[in-house]
């Protein structure tokens, strides 16, 4: 049989280690829609901030992506998937965190704070949990409380073959960027996104 075409792929924030009561980490989980508001770390939060997401079923993620708010923007997010360990079923107490590596971002003066940066991670690595830890924040005018924001959080990938198993297999180096069209998955038409972060978007 041919394999399934990649789509987005369902989660449950099932850890953060901190949030702003206005704009909690449940946020996340819902369909990225215009009037998205996101999470935010809590206000004067000690960094690194962490958030742990558990893919609602094991899957091969090909795609991950992280749309920044415009002016609690993080310096940078590293980025780590869960993976079984050798043998064992895919269920998130048998998985072992392995980085991937970190995205930066820029702080955004040169947009005036009002565009939204999007990073794109292209990458080919089984999964059940995904976890992001937040770095620090560009400190500006607007930030007064010294918060970092996520708007969304996008996963694209297929359900895992069960017959095929996750053991053994070793994530992929991810990498930054990816093709100039947006997908059917992109995130950014699901946010009706400015001109200026679609250029971003293509400057990755």
């Amino acid at each position: 049989t041919s394999a399934m075409a990649p789509s987005k792929l369902r989660f449950t924030v099932v850890n953060a280690s901190g949030e702003d009561p206005d704009y909690p980490a449940r946020e996340l989980q819902l369909p990225p829609n215009p009037q998205t508001r996101g999470w935010q770390s809590p206000r004067f939060a000690k960094f690194p901030q962490e958030m742990t997401l558990q893919l609602s079923s094991p899957a091969i993620i090909s795609q991950i992506q992280i749309l920044s708010h415009e002016h609690k923007i993080a310096q940078r997010i590293e980025v780590y998937v869960g993976v079984p360990a050798s043998g064992q079923p895919a269920d998130p107490a048998n998985c072992r965190l392995k980085r991937l590596g970190y995205l930066s971002f820029a702080d955004n003066e040169a947009s005036g704070f009002k565009a939204r940066e999007l990073k794109s991670v292209h990458v080919s690595t089984p999964a059940v949990l995904l976890r992001l830890v937040f770095h620090k924040c560009h400190v500006n005018t607007l930030n007064i409380y010294n918060q970092v924001g996520v708007i969304a959080v996008n996963i694209i990938g297929e359900a895992a073959a069960p017959a095929a198993g996750m053991a053994g297999v070793e994530p992929a180096v991810p990498r930054v960027g990816g093709s100039a069209h947006a997908s059917a998955n992109d995130i950014a038409l699901d946010l009706n996104v400015d001109v200026v972060t679609a250029e971003k978007i293509r400057e990755v």
